[in-house]
């Protein structure tokens, strides 16, 4: 459906720095974690931004980072490489999958949203497509995003679903998948592939990724 996008509860700057964070060069200060509730039709899905305080009101590139099968804005290991690209002047957008809310901390949720994974959302191409292109259309519409320097990254599934949008005609910049499953492409896209690089990582022996996956990535 169409997309539409609204601040939710929650949002603050994050004044301390977690020790991943202190082992880098990057000032964490001034960071701000915002939830941000878009809609896949009349459905709502609860995203989060991560971006930094900064002056003035110049468009800032944006970064979608697709994370692992629980959506709700990402697990905390992914929101802490969004700190990362957030302090380096990125708007990181973390985005959601599913209805349930699942997050990464209670296993009881979270078996919820793993089923589901494991049930085959990846092999329905066309609603997969859908629930990834929405997150990269709730980041381009941020004012203060630069909707020409978007891209995306994501590991595992989350590399999957970098995949379905730039199928579905998401205009990223570079997408980077890392140990990214390869969805079966079973459905028409539904747009013109507009992604300027698409860049696959895999491990020549990774046993989640087969022979026929890599050759898969490679051809399409």
């Amino acid at each position: 459906g169409e997309p539409r996008s609204d601040f939710g509860e929650g949002g603050g700057v994050v004044g301390a720095a977690t020790p991943y964070m202190m082992t880098l060069p990057l000032d964490p200060s001034g960071i701000i974690e915002q939830s941000l509730t878009y809609y896949d039709g009349e459905t709502p899905l609860n995203g989060r931004l991560i971006y930094k305080q900064m002056a003035g009101n110049e468009q800032r590139p944006g970064l979608v980072l697709y994370g692992g099968p629980w959506g709700d804005g990402g697990g905390e290991a992914e929101r802490e490489y969004a700190r990362v690209y957030a302090a380096k002047g990125m708007v990181v957008f973390l985005p959601d999958y599913f209805t349930e809310t699942c997050g990464d901390t209670d296993q009881t949720t979270l078996m919820i949203c793993i089923a589901k994974y494991f049930g085959g959302f990846l092999n329905d191409t066309a609603y997969a497509q859908t629930i990834a292109l929405l997150a990269y259309t709730a980041l381009k519409r941020q004012p203060m995003v630069n909707p020409e320097k978007i891209g995306a990254m994501g590991f595992c599934f989350g590399g999957a679903m970098a995949l379905q949008a730039a199928r579905a005609g998401a205009q990223f910049e570079v997408a980077v998948s890392l140990h990214g499953e390869y969805p079966p492409h079973n459905f028409a896209n539904p747009a013109p592939w507009a992604t300027k690089y698409f860049v696959e990582m895999a491990g020549y022996d990774d046993p989640l990724i087969p022979v026929q996956s890599r050759n898969a990535w490679m051809s399409e």
